[in-house]
């Protein structure tokens, strides 16, 4: 049922965000934040994967000013699984290839609704439909 993929998207995210924060609570106390840009902060590993050139890669945080993003880095692009967190109360969830969004998101918007969007392996979104608060089994979402 559509209830039931969105309450495993939502799991996931939880479970991702759980396991996330333990492990950046180990990177913090090694990592404090560095200034990437005049309008951008990291904290994080700058080398997990064997990068050069001083750029977040590995897990992190990076702290814009209009918006969060906690999860892998590689080469300073997001990569893999992350949260982004904007200013304006909204939580995103999914995979990053290369700073793009790529595949199925979970939105939480500033007004507590939650929607799944789609993306194709461009980072260009087709697919933006409200995650349904009670649904049939069966129904599409």
């Amino acid at each position: 049922s559509c209830m039931g993929r969105t309450r495993d998207a939502l799991a996931e995210m939880l479970d991702f965000w759980s396991s996330l924060q333990r492990y950046l609570e180990e990177v913090w106390r090694k990592h404090s934040w560095m200034q990437l840009t005049p309008g951008a902060m990291f904290a994080g590993e700058l080398g997990r994967w064997g990068s050069a050139n001083g750029k977040p890669h590995g897990l992190g945080c990076l702290a814009l000013a209009e918006a969060q993003h906690l999860g892998s880095f590689r080469e300073g692009r997001a990569e893999g699984q992350g949260l982004w967190f904007s200013s304006c109360g909204k939580v995103c969830f999914g995979k990053w290839k290369s700073n793009a969004r790529v595949g199925d998101f979970i939105l939480l918007d500033a007004q507590g609704r939650l929607w799944r969007e789609q993306y194709d392996s461009q980072g260009k979104r087709y697919s933006k439909k409200m995650a349904p608060v009670d649904s049939e089994p069966g129904e599409a979402f």
